[in-house]
């Protein structure tokens, strides 16, 4: 448990920023949200943390390098075992921002990861979450 302790504070280094800090992206659709954390997470999967991090808003990219979350997610991968699936993806309006909860299965368990889409369309929060 304190591992997966340890691993849910590495998760939580991103505050969710109002601000577009002048980037140009376009905000996903709500049904887009769904499919963008899902490619995300595919990215961390095959090993892609560099095309990944791209997605990152400002505050996030300050926070998290690519191999700060190539570290995370093998963080997570040495918790629960290699990555098998994505089980699941549902999504939610939390506050202004659009919100994907990726359900994840690996060997030992399973996972969900929290990916926050700001209205530029921008990640600017990430939390790994228990399964339900």
């Amino acid at each position: 448990m304190t591992k997966y302790a340890c691993l849910l504070g590495l998760f939580l280094f991103a505050a969710l920023s109002a601000c577009s800090c002048g980037q140009k992206a376009q905000a996903p659709p709500s049904s887009g949200v769904a499919d963008a954390a899902s490619q995300f997470v595919g990215m961390m999967a095959r090993g892609d943390f560099a095309t990944a991090a791209n997605g990152f808003d400002v505050t996030v990219k300050a926070a998290l390098t690519p191999e700060g979350l190539r570290d995370v997610w093998a963080s997570l991968t040495g918790n629960f075992g290699a990555f098998q699936e994505q089980a699941g993806v549902r999504t939610a309006q939390e506050q202004g921002y659009e919100a994907a909860y990726v359900t994840c299965t690996f060997e030992r368990g399973s996972a969900v990861v929290k990916v926050v889409y700001n209205r530029t369309g921008e990640i600017s929060g990430l939390w790994l979450l228990p399964a339900e």
